[in-house]
């Protein structure tokens, strides 16, 4: 399984990959600290038929691009991957407006916990 974390602050990605890891060992995790790198990728990957990520897992509070301006850009691509946020809100309205997103499948709160990594990363 590929994951890809879109997370500004480097300690979550260490945590979120350690938490992961944790759940399977047969993961590639790729980490990016900036919204907008992550989508230069996705939209490499894309253009190059290259393989896609499985899983991203995305943060909202983040400089320069955060998590609404990625899921803007990143929706009308229809690119075939599951994405969860992965923030410290705690708030309804933030939950409701990720659930606007047709592309967003969870809404999840930090910090990773042992049982929902295991649920991401276990066959469907």
């Amino acid at each position: 399984m590929f994951i890809m974390l879109v997370d500004d602050d480097g300690l979550t990605n260490m945590i979120t990959t350690y938490a992961l890891q944790s759940a399977s060992k047969a993961l590639k995790i790729v980490a990016f600290t900036s919204g907008a790198d992550a989508l230069d990728t996705l939209t490499a990957l894309a253009a190059d038929q290259q393989r896609l990520p499985d899983l991203i897992l995305l943060d909202i509070n983040m400089p320069i691009m955060d998590g609404w301006q990625f899921l803007d850009k990143f929706e009308p691509l229809r690119l075939p991957i599951k994405l969860c946020m992965l923030t410290s809100s705690i708030s309804q309205l933030d939950r409701n407006r990720a659930g606007q997103y047709s592309c967003v499948a969870g809404f999840i709160t930090k910090p990773l916990l042992a049982e929902v990594a295991r649920s991401l990363v276990s066959p469907a």
